[in-house]
């Protein structure tokens, strides 16, 4: 129970200090404070031609380092979080609806080894690889990107992955 509450504290540590300093006005500024929660969220919203003009290893990037991301994390469960970041933000919808999300997700998993935590001393960072994990796993678990894999050869390689777990007709 220790160790979830630190791991826990990792991730809000990580999200805070790494991924909300790719903001145009930075978070613990001084117009970032200014802000309420609506006016950050308006700050941070990315135009719908840009959005589908950025490849789709950008939008992944994109979407793992969004400054409301943690908001996934904290709220009743998962997918709940998933979904109502999805109807604040763009960026999801234009990912999920992409043709190349699942393999584009899948190859960026897969470049990441979860024994390489050991090698990072930063507790920060550490958490800042986790986090990824917890997001990729939570886009690859989406039913748009699931079914791109139906039917496909990436289906046994998903299914032999020790992270991700397909769902079973």
């Amino acid at each position: 129970m220790i160790i979830q509450y630190r791991l826990f504290g990792i991730i809000i540590i990580a999200t805070y200090s790494l991924l909300f300093s790719q903001s145009i006005i930075k978070p613990y500024s001084i117009e970032w404070n200014k802000l309420n929660r609506e006016k950050r969220a308006a700050a941070v919203k990315i135009a719908d031609n840009e959005l589908q003009s950025m490849s789709t290893p950008l939008l992944i990037d994109k979407y793992l380092t969004h400054p409301f991301l943690v908001d996934i994390l904290l709220a009743e469960n998962f997918q709940k979080g998933f979904l109502s970041f999805a109807n604040e933000f763009d960026i999801v919808n234009e990912l999920l609806n992409r043709s190349d999300a699942a393999t584009k997700t899948i190859e960026i998993y897969y470049q990441m080894d979860p024994s390489f935590i050991q090698n990072i001393s930063s507790i920060s960072e550490q958490g800042n690889y986790i986090y990824r994990f917890i997001h990729l796993e939570i886009l690859l678990m989406q039913p748009s990107i699931v079914i791109q894999f139906k039917g496909k050869e990436l289906e046994s390689t998903v299914y032999s992955h020790s992270h991700v777990k397909l769902p079973v007709d």
